[in-house]
């Protein structure tokens, strides 16, 4: 079989320039990287050479005319993807069609599987009538003949023969395309055909025409005739009939003309329409949409227009283009859509919420189906949702470029679509340009640099009159859905498959100074200057200062400023905008001298106005007496997402006005799980009967807005609001409507200290009324009577006017210098803010004379800060705050004897203090119970249990494997138990345990735990046997605040030292989302293990999930030993020393409280009551350590401690 292949010599004659295909990419990288096929390997991508190659096949006419016979075979590489066109490797001449390759390859330059070969020519008919095409492949393969499909079995297969059938004039030439695909294995593909009148036969060489030229002129039927003069451009250019300076194969009329714009909306407008800048003036009509001043750059490069806006489209904005003379109608043509775009959003996955529409062409209210063609900026999930999809077929992340054509079939899914590889995977500008070329049956996208060519099978089109919808999506009942979201800028459509480099984001096409020469072929021979190097003659760009040199260069090579960044030197705007004289356009010092934002320079607003400044410091008073507070309970990290009973959920914040912050300009919010763009509902309120509950609230203040992406607090402005004089109550808070199930849209901070009663939430069967949160409502609780303490991540900004307390507009400083305020303790506040009981009498008179109450020593009398808001819900005219101490045994912010009064508490003993709080010994039993039964002794009759009054432990031994710092936290994910533990041995003097120490990682403040100790039955250090000796509940004090909470247990002796035990947590974690072990990563013991379960018994811990110890980090949880007494149970006889004293047991001749044999002093560390040489070994051999010889307690052993011990040598004193 003849195959005369060919490898192309270099044509062009001259250099090829670095980016020849002005992609933006060293065309070595686009050969190496695929992006361009070099058949002939000679450096120059394919597409570089159409002059000489202008059907872009890989093969000049002149070698395609020269052939008698044949066909054009073009072969691909597929890196992998099966039936992949993008990378070529070679271009020759077949002699027909007739090949086995078997498991070898066509040529060295082709591999061995994984190609795919395109074969394009003329066939001429030997008879008139039906003529049968057979098809023989293994893998898969597609044929065409005249344009018809006869053949499309694009799937892996053994040798398969398919046919189809058409009919054929005698001696007329038709168009013949065969793609072949191989996927692996044997390779083999045959053509035959059968016309009228003959046998079954390979079509022969003799009736193959490699060119596809079925008009016979010469030239490829795919070569562009840009002026439709009915001579192709190459032919004009190879023959000098025509220009093309800048030899890029583009007739230079032609690239300067651009005549194929259909529409053009450049967004330049400051309002109103959107205008058309094409001759056929398809105004569109705007909804929601802003015109913005970001743009992705500042001249257009195709056009050197001046570029000074974008379109935001914000949460609903879209345009409406009508077209009542369907010229924007495609209908299977070819055409080119360009545009910038940015996204605010991108894809999270390949699914229908992902897609992002930036236009479509369709009657609004029909499917896709009906769609004469949709271009999707993210495509979702529609190339699985089509009928056919072509291009990249597998692994969607989302983000893929996607254009769709709909063929009106039958199915409601009758549609088609063809999708890139190349995704918008960030929030910055990006040109992107979809062009479909209907000869050729491929889509060209474009997105920046990168360019890529997906062939297509056509399956139909739909021609209909519509309007064009830009930005969104509608579905068959014309509701907008699917929506761009972010902004978009130049968007034009051009019939036709514009050439690459006249596409918009292409320099170079433009004529700026009129000459009749492309502004890129100026540049290049020295017509011009381009100083900035951005493809426009410095004579087509700015010069404000009119001094031949370009505004941009100026400003680029730092000969001129530009302190705002527009892109014109500051000297050009001065005029009427530098009221300081100081050579700074004014704007440029707005953002850190206009304090008042009003657009004037503060030093000039003073110039003009001095009583604007009283006390001549150069700074506006204004801006001394209104000041930024911020209202604030969070961290600003929220743990949980909580939703309500009921379809709608309401929560809110309480404050009370401080500082004087009496005016709301904003509130920061922040909405989790929960989808974006939501309508959400924004609201202050007040607290009419000022008791910090929100059943009586009304709304100051309504904001209807949406919500923003997740997870993000965003500040929302508001008018200024007031909210009442300092110690008022209100609330700031949302309304959302709980839509979906996955809704859990309020952000809680459930770590830190506690903010009780400040939390509030409503869930209601219906709207909620911001003015009746109670109607509909199914609960009206603070969060920690619903689940446990937190604060919602709300807040409320407001102004201050601390600088003038008496607000009178005039600072307080100002009003003592001037006499009409008095200041007799000299403080710079006038003596009327200081005297908040008006009893004339300055506030620190009345604490200083005792007139007043001040239990908080800060200065203000108790009662006014009663008035202020402070909680006295004792009414006994304290503040509560005052009463905390020693008041709050169970440590939530609430006297004791109101947990009791409103019932959150019982009292059953009548002791006037919580029950939870008196059990002591931790049995679960009542302290006077265990009395009055005589399960505990109670020698003072207080009752309260003895063994409750020996005193805290000594912290002599501490067994600890951690360094004090806490490097990452553990958790598991579902609810679930956490036991973690220690393995340790007991030491000489730490034979008895009584207080643990633990550091928790991510876990909520208040939420209940316990320590533990346990057994090791057969001291081997592993816990899969251990038994609990004690447990003791505790509360979160200081959760993932890098502090161990202390927790004293009852005295529990271990064993002889070198005994094996565990000291650890029991930890429940009801919702799975926290990380409470906190651990040390640094130097690891291995001495840590974790027991993990729905449920875990702490006796039986291997039945659960056992992790043997961790092997990367430490668990922060000590135990403190000691041995001998308990401080006061000197003695050992279980009872406390004051009664062993009382009743003679013990005798306390000095009458200190200390049992005479039991005194003892820090430097007698046997604890015999006298320092002598055994104290001395002890202290020697402790030597550089932490134990009970650290007599002054700085960590270690040292001579300081010696010098004490010494000092205190014979009888403790």
């Amino acid at each position: 079989m003849l195959v005369t292949s060919i490898y192309l010599s270099c044509i062009l004659g001259v250099a090829p320039p670095i980016d020849c295909n002005r992609n933006y990419v060293d065309d070595s990288i686009d050969i190496t990287q695929g992006v361009s096929a070099d058949s002939n390997i000679d450096g120059i991508p394919d597409e570089c050479q159409d002059c000489t190659d202008c059907d872009g096949n890989g093969m000049p006419e002149s070698i395609e005319r020269a052939a008698a016979s044949g066909i054009v075979g073009q072969y691909f590489s597929n890196d992998g993807n099966s039936g992949d066109f993008r990378t070529r490797v070679l271009t020759r001449i077949d002699s027909n069609i007739s090949f086995n390759w078997n498991n070898g390859s066509p040529d060295p330059l082709v591999p061995v599987d994984a190609f795919s070969v395109r074969w394009t020519g003329t066939i001429t008919a030997p008879t008139t009538g039906p003529c049968t095409f057979y098809t023989t492949t293994d893998d898969g393969t597609r044929l065409w003949i005249d344009g018809q499909l006869l053949v499309d079995k694009w799937i892996s297969q053994s040798p398969t023969t398919w046919s189809g059938t058409i009919t054929l004039q005698q001696g007329q030439s038709y168009v013949l395309r065969m793609d072949y695909q191989e996927a692996g294995g044997g390779a083999q593909a045959a053509l035959e055909w059968k016309p009228t009148g003959q046998q079954r036969a390979v079509v022969p060489s003799s009736a193959l025409r490699p060119m596809t030229d079925t008009d016979n002129n010469g030239w490829p039927d795919a070569c562009s005739d840009c002026d439709g003069n009915g001579l192709t451009d190459a032919q004009e250019i190879l023959g000098r009939t025509a220009l093309d300076c800048n030899e890029n194969c583009i007739l230079d009329q032609c690239e300067i003309g651009q005549s194929a714009t259909l529409g053009y909306w450049r967004f330049e407008e400051d309002s109103g329409n959107v205008l058309d800048s094409s001759p056929n003036g398809l105004d569109g009509v705007p909804t929601g949409i802003i015109r913005s001043q970001d743009v992705p750059l500042a001249m257009i490069p195709a056009t050197a227009q001046v570029n000074r806006k974008s379109v935001d489209l914000a949460a609903n904005g879209t345009f409406l283009v009508n077209d009542p003379n369907s010229v924007l109608s495609m209908g299977g043509d070819s055409f080119t859509i360009e545009a910038w775009i940015r996204l605010d959003t991108l894809a999270t996955g390949a699914d229908a919420a992902s897609r992002q529409v930036l236009v479509q062409r369709k009657v609004l209210t029909t499917g896709d189906k009906a769609a004469d063609f949709i271009v999707f900026a993210q495509g979702g999930n529609m190339p699985s949702a089509a009928l056919f999809n072509y291009g990249k077929s597998s692994q969607f992340n989302g983000r893929e470029l996607v254009l769709l054509f709909g063929n009106n079939g039958a199915a409601s899914g009758s549609f088609w679509t063809v999708t890139s590889n190349l995704n918008i995977n960030d929030t910055e500008w990006h040109y992107v340009s979809v062009s479909a070329d209907a000869k050729n049956q491929e889509v060209r996208f474009v997105l920046d640099q990168l360019i890529e060519f997906v062939p297509f099978v056509d399956h139909g089109h739909v021609v209909v009159a519509a309007p064009l919808l830009v930005g969104a999506h509608t579905d068959s009942a014309g509701l907008i859905n699917q929506r761009l979201r972010g902004s978009i800028d130049e968007f034009r459509i051009s019939s036709g498959l514009i050439d690459a480099p006249i596409l918009l984001a292409r320099s170079g096409s433009a004529d700026c100074n009129g000459n009749g020469v492309p502004d890129g072929c100026d540049i290049a021979n020295g017509t011009t200057q381009d100083c900035d190097q951005d493809g426009l003659p410095n004579v087509c760009e700015a010069d404000c200062n009119q001094n031949g040199e370009s505004d941009d260069c100026e400003i680029g090579g730092g000969q001129a400023q530009d302190c705002n960044h527009d892109g014109v030197p500051d000297e050009c705007q001065l005029s009427s905008n530098d009221c300081d004289a100081n050579g700074v356009p004014d704007e440029c010092q707005w953002p850190t001298q206009d304090c008042n934002k009003n657009n004037v320079v503060d030093a000039c607003e003073i110039t003009a106005n001095p009583d604007a400044d009283c006390n001549g410091d150069a700074e506006l008073d204004y801006c001394q007496m209104n000041l930024d507070y911020l209202y604030r309970r969070d961290d600003g990290g929220a743990e949980f997402g909580i939703r309500s009973l009921g379809t709608h959920m309401a929560w809110m914040n309480q404050f009370r006005v401080a500082d004087n912050a009496s005016t709301i300009t904003a509130i920061d919010i922040e909405f989790v799980f929960m989808t974006e763009l939501q309508p959400v509902t924004i609201c202050i309120w007040s607290d009419p009967n000022n008791d910090g509950d929100p059943r009586d609230a009304q709304a100051l203040r309504v904001i209807n807005t949406l919500a923003g992406p997740q997870g993000v607090i965003r500040r929302i402005e508001c008018e200024d609001t007031a909210i009442g004089p300092n110690g008022t109550s209100f609330f700031v808070g949302a309304i959302v409507s709980l839509d979906q199930a996955s809704y859990y849209p309020a952000p809680l901070d459930a770590s830190g200290v506690p903010a009780l009663r400040r939390a509030w939430f409503v869930g209601a069967s219906g709207e909620i009324d911001p003015n009746n949160l109670a109607g509909n409502a199914l609960e009206i609780l603070t969060i920690e009577d619903s689940l446990f303490p937190g604060k919602w991540i709300v807040r409320g900004v407001a102004l201050s006017t601390t600088g003038d307390c008496n607000r009178n507009s005039i600072l307080d400083v100002c009003d003592i210098a001037d006499g009409t305020s008095a200041d007799i303790n000299a403080n710079s506040i006038p003596d009327q803010c200081e005297d908040c009981n008006s009893n004339g009498v300055l506030d620190s008179v009345d604490v200083a004379n005792a007139t007043s109450p001040d239990c908080q020593q800060d200065g203000t009398p108790d009662e006014c800060q009663l008035l202020g808001g402070e909680f006295d819900c004792n009414a006994d005219g304290i503040p509560d705050g005052c009463q905390l101490v020693g008041g709050d045994c169970n440590r939530n912010n609430v006297i004791d004897s109101c947990d009791v009064a409103s019932g959150s508490s019982t009292d059953l003993d009548g002791t006037g203090i919580p029950d939870e709080c008196e059990d002591c010994n931790r049995n679960g039993v009542l302290d006077s119970s265990d009395v009055a039964t005589g399960f505990s002794a109670d020698c003072q009759a207080d009752r309260i249990p003895d063994e409750c009054q020996f005193g805290n432990a000594p912290l002599d031994v501490e067994y600890a494997y951690d360094d004090g710092t806490r490097d990452g936290n553990y958790g598991v994910s579902g609810a679930a138990d956490l036991i973690w533990l220690n393995a340790c041995t007991t030491s000489t003097g730490g034979e008895t345990i009584g207080a643990i120490r633990v550091m928790l990682g991510s876990a909520f403040s208040g939420v209940q735990y316990r320590v533990a100790l346990w057994s090791d039955p057969n001291g081997d250090g592993r816990p899969d046997d251990a038994q609990v000796i004690t447990s003791v509940p505790t509360l979160a004090d200081y959760a993932n605040s890098n502090q161990f909470d202390t927790v004293q247990i009852p005295a529990t002796y271990i064993g002889p030292a070198g005994t094996s035990f565990f000291v650890g947590v029991i930890y429940r974690d009801i919702f799975g989302n926290q990380a409470p072990l906190g651990v040390d990563l640094s130097e690891p013991n291995q001495q840590t293990w974790v027991s993990i379960g729905v449920t875990v018994d702490p006796n039986n811990l291997s039945v659960s999930t056992l992790y043997g110890t961790l092997t990367l980090g430490d668990g922060l949880i000590r135990a403190y030993g000691f041995s001998g007494s308990l401080p006061n149970d000197c003695n050992q006889n279980q009872t406390p020393d004051g009664c062993d004293i009382t009743d003679g047991t013990l005798v306390d001749a000095n009458g200190d409280g200390i049992p005479d044999r039991c005194g003892t002093c820090a430097s007698d560390i046997t604890r015999d009551g006298v320092v002598t040489g055994a104290d001395l070994g002890v202290l020697l051999g402790d030597w550089g350590m932490n134990t009970a010889s650290d007599i002054n307690r700085d960590g270690v052993v040292n001579g300081a401690d010696l010098g004490l011990l010494l000092g205190d040598w014979g009888p403790c004193q």
